[in-house]
């Protein structure tokens, strides 16, 4: 019974967060561009209301016990909302970006081509100031001259980037390959790279994992911020930097694996 009732519980959150986002790209969104005409201030209504939706999103499923959410000490050196900025984090499952741009005002990301342009959510993303991704191809791998571009450019313009440098979900306990971009779109842009990492016990809402096979348990995601690293007057190769931070992370990662986890080098 309990098992059935947490499938109900858990498809009620993404129908929730599904029909929102399309309530809020179809009716909200156009009421905003209407009524205020400042492309600055409809800009920020706009991302004021995304930000709410993902506390609103994340509070009913605290509320249904679905899960539970431990913020460590944020840094005393953290950006100020509305001061540029890149996020970088894991990425172990579906809802990291729903959890982080829910927990900081002004963060946004970089969003798959396929939901950037969709109708339920794209007009969403498109009205909060996320960027797209472009379609995987050799010329527009992550970190490519036009993807790193467009992350210095954005950076510029004052917005706070949130950033998976993995690319994709990472594995059970594991991580993917970091690519360098947001690093480099750091120090290009001279601003602060705040690192993220996330866990989440058990391991759900994996890749390729649907919906509906999460455990039968509460969900803990546990949120720890490392210390921010200043690039601005530092003469830092983004390289290296890279390479220490993918370590960082995978000690994190062999450190919280089961014993029986094998482990993966970059």
């Amino acid at each position: 019974m309990y098992k059935y009732l947490h499938i109900l519980t858990t498809g009620s959150a993404f129908m929730i967060f599904f029909v929102g986002s399309a309530v809020y790209s179809w009716i909200a969104i156009p009421l905003i561009q209407l009524l205020v005409r400042d492309p600055k201030r409809r800009t920020e209504k706009c991302a004021r209301m995304m930000f709410r939706s993902n506390q609103w999103f994340f509070w009913y499923m605290r509320v249904v016990g679905l899960l539970q959410i431990r913020h460590g000490k944020v840094p005393d050196d953290m950006p100020a909302p509305g001061e540029p900025y890149v996020m970088l984090s894991n990425h172990p499952t579906l809802l990291d970006s729903v959890l982080l741009l829910g927990s900081f005002f002004r963060l946004t990301t970089i969003a798959k081509a396929s939901f950037y342009n969709s109708w339920m959510v794209g007009r969403f993303l498109r009205a909060t100031g996320n960027l797209c991704a472009p379609e995987p191809s050799p010329d527009t791998a992550f970190g490519a001259t036009v993807v790193l571009d467009r992350m210095v450019e954005h950076l510029k313009d004052g917005y706070a980037l949130l950033v998976f440098p993995e690319g994709t979900r990472s594995p059970p306990h594991q991580l993917n390959r970091f690519r360098r971009g947001a690093c480099e779109a750091a120090i290009r842009a001279g601003v602060p790279i705040v690192p993220v990492f996330i866990h989440v016990d058990p391991p759900s809402l994996l890749k390729g994992q649907k919906w509906h096979s999460i455990p039968h348990r509460m969900l803990t995601y546990t949120v720890e911020y490392l210390p921010i690293i200043h690039t601005r007057g530092h003469n830092l190769d983004s390289r290296e930097l890279n390479r220490e931070l993918y370590a960082h992370y995978r000690q994190r990662c062999d450190a919280l694996a089961p014993t029986s986890q094998p482990k993966t080098h970059m």
